[in-house]
């Protein structure tokens, strides 16, 4: 159970400060282990009670708001691999205060970050269902979307357990939301040799367009930091898009 009081000052946001009933498990195995963990939930907790800080993009027409103590780059430092040929295009990557320390756009495995994600479909869609589709005029808006989303799916869920070692689909929502529009989520875990990653990942499709929040962390902060992550992904806004091709 999860108690929340959200606060406001004036116009500004406050994130929601919020108190779990109970602790995630961890190894706390090393006196530095649980200094990291108790250095986390005081910059969590710091992070909670942050006004918010707007990043918006009006080349790929995205907005979202995320805690003043969060880093955020921007220029496609980061890489999602979708196949052996071809990375996502990772818009901007929010990095939590922990992951400021030693960021490394090259390596999945340090990641405690959020990264955002603008596609085509063409990236991951099938045209020649499309094309019959339109061709019998039998088109269904609504029916077409949850295909794609579940195009969207496959490719991902294919593509992390081919790229992540050690992956476990932990559980698959979809009928989630994202900026207002139908979308699906996933949960999972992977690990790198000692490192074990927590994950969440959620997209939607907007006018043949895939928008992908992905977050990442190691398994002792993930817990810590998702209350926060969640604040982050429920204000992402879809806008106006002069979007690249």
């Amino acid at each position: 159970m999860i108690f929340v009081l959200s606060l406001t000052n004036g116009e500004n946001k406050f994130w929601n400060i919020s108190a779990l009933t109970e602790t995630p498990e961890f190894d706390l195995t090393t006196q530095d282990n649980n200094s990291n963990i108790k250095n986390i939930t005081k910059e969590n907790n710091f992070s909670l009670s942050l006004p918010s800080v707007s990043y918006s993009n009006s080349t790929y027409g995205i907005k979202i708001d995320y805690p003043s103590d969060w880093t955020i780059k921007e220029g496609g430092a980061a890489t999602i691999f979708h196949n052996q040929s071809k990375s996502l295009n990772v818009v901007a990557e929010i990095l939590a205060p922990i992951q400021s320390d030693y960021y490394n756009p090259k390596i999945g495995a340090s990641h405690n970050s959020i990264r955002l994600v603008v596609e085509d479909y063409d990236t991951f869609g099938d045209f020649t269902n499309n094309n019959i589709f339109k061709y019998m005029e039998k088109n269904d808006p609504e029916a077409d979307n949850k295909n794609k989303l579940l195009t969207v799916a496959t490719k991902r869920i294919g593509a992390i357990g081919i790229y992540c070692h050690n992956f476990d689909l932990k559980s698959w929502n979809q009928n989630a939301t994202l900026a207002g529009n139908p979308a699906h989520q996933i949960f999972l875990d992977y690990s790198y040799d000692k490192n074990s990653k927590d994950a969440t990942e959620i997209w939607t499709i907007k006018d043949d367009k895939i928008y992908i929040i992905e977050f990442v962390a190691q398994d002792k902060y993930y817990e810590l930091y998702l209350p926060v992550v969640n604040e982050i992904i429920n204000s992402f806004q879809i806008t106006n898009s002069t979007s690249k091709g």
